[in-house]
């Protein structure tokens, strides 16, 4: 089984030397949302393979692509196991702006639940260009980051929570609902909800290409017909002839160092 220590610090360009401490977690995240691309490519390549710890470590670490929720964080999760830190895979429920409903789709995000001294933390890096870019406390105190303030609301008193967030000037607004004893046992499960997002009509992620990743400027976006680039506020975009997709998605991969031997 290849290294994922080794191989994840690797794909984000973290010391192979440094020892990862809790204090760590919010840079930690910030280099991981900077290094993988949130994308869908594999549903439009054949179909995706049963997920497991070789086949995340081969798509993300080796090959130097990004995935979606069900990818990404599992593959953070596993680098904090191994690191020692005490976490555990939920699944979460998106809440859509659009319509302000719950998306049909009940239970195929994926996140991460970190437990420190007794206290609990949500961490996600699955959520695209809306991720905390910090670990939020289960507590409900505010986090803040350059994405703006996040926190868990605990709208029946217990059980159920709420992700909520809050752009730059913007008010509170919800971002998924999760069960903290809806934990994911296995990449069985991981597979199921691959699949529902694969198969399932009203999946927001079977219809066309996406990638998505965040910047040290801002972000960028490409889609089969754009690319759009955000950088201190301000954004230009380019408009994609037939083809030129394979071409710009290079832009979405981003390494410090070589592979470990």
């Amino acid at each position: 089984m290849p290294d994922i220590n080794a191989l994840f610090r690797a794909r984000i360009g973290w010391d192979a030397q440094r020892p990862l401490a809790f204090e760590d977690i919010d840079d930690l995240l910030r280099e991981t949302a900077l290094s993988l691309p949130f994308e869908n490519l594999s549903l439009f390549q054949g179909g995706p393979e049963p997920i497991s710890e070789r086949s995340l470590l081969e798509k993300i670490a080796l090959r130097d692509e990004g995935g979606l929720c069900y990818e990404l964080n599992p593959l953070l999760y596993l680098f904090l196991r191994r690191n020692g830190l005490e976490a555990s895979l939920i699944r979460a429920t998106i809440f859509d702006e659009d319509s302000q409903d719950w998306l049909p789709l009940g239970g195929t995000h994926v996140a991460i639940l970190l437990w420190h001294q007794a206290q609990g933390y949500l961490l996600d890096c699955g959520y695209g260009l809306k991720q905390p870019l910090r670990m939020v406390p289960l507590c409900g105190e505010v986090a803040r980051s350059a994405n703006g303030d996040y926190r868990v609301a605990w709208p029946a008193g217990a059980g159920f929570a709420q992700l909520e967030r809050r752009p730059p000037g913007e008010g509170w607004r919800i971002a998924y609902g999760f069960d903290l004893d809806d934990e994911i046992a296995d990449c069985g499960a991981l597979s199921e909800i691959q699949r529902r997002i694969a198969e399932d009509p009203r999946s927001p992620f079977n219809k066309t290409r996406l990638m998505a990743l965040l910047t040290a400027e801002g972000s960028r976006v490409l889609t089969e017909e754009t690319l759009t680039e955000t950088r201190n506020g301000r954004q230009c975009r380019l408009a994609l002839a037939p083809g030129e997709f394979e071409i710009f998605r290079r832009l979405f991969t981003r390494r410090f160092s070589e592979l470990p031997a």
